[in-house]
């Protein structure tokens, strides 16, 4: 089961991650210490943290987000390698999370998904993650980082801003053939 759940992680992120941070995609926004970018239907955000880590947070629609922690000198880390990482925000708990590695010219890391939608027990990592006021993760028990979530709820808003534009039609009117002209008539 464990493994299916990674191979499903996988498959989710690698469809998800563009192959640079910023590849087709335009500046957007600066909130809250973090760069937001928007593509095409899917918006991310980004943001540095001493010791040149990188965490980036894609985000596709109000259900997932991918999180990608990257560091230059994590050099062990293999590509497509499953890993099992503990992570937790501020005191509320840690949160078992399956990644897998994955690189690019900003250097190694690992990426997971994380749940906006509230799971069978009302949780959701997003939600954490964005009132938190700092994000701790581990593996095997081995700290890899502490991270500085401060400003991260606003950084997320805009985020969820730039996800509605990124779905939004150009064009107002669309699928909305068969409405009425008047919809309170004969009402």
């Amino acid at each position: 089961m464990k493994n299916k759940i990674l191979t499903a992680a996988i498959a989710l992120a690698a469809l998800v991650l563009p192959t640079t941070a910023s590849a087709s995609a335009e500046f957007y926004a600066e909130s809250g210490g973090w760069t937001i970018f928007k593509g095409e239907r899917s918006c991310h955000m980004t943001a540095s943290y001493e010791g040149d880590a990188l965490l980036t947070v894609y985000v596709e629609d109000a259900e997932q987000a991918v999180f990608w922690l990257q560091n230059p000198s994590w050099k062990s880390i293999r590509d497509e390698a499953g890993y099992k990482l503990q992570i937790e925000f501020d005191d509320y708990g840690a949160w078992d999370m399956p990644a897998f590695g994955k690189s690019d010219q900003d250097g190694p890391g690992i990426a997971w998904v994380g749940n906006i939608a509230s799971d069978r027990n009302d949780n959701t990592f997003m939600g954490e993650f964005m009132v938190a006021e700092g994000m701790t993760v581990s593996i095997n028990g081995r700290r890899v980082g502490s991270y500085s979530m401060k400003d991260t709820r606003s950084a997320s808003l805009t985020l969820s801003t730039c996800l509605r534009l990124a779905h939004q039609s150009s064009d107002p009117f669309q699928g909305l053939e068969g409405v009425p002209a008047d919809p309170f008539r004969g009402i």
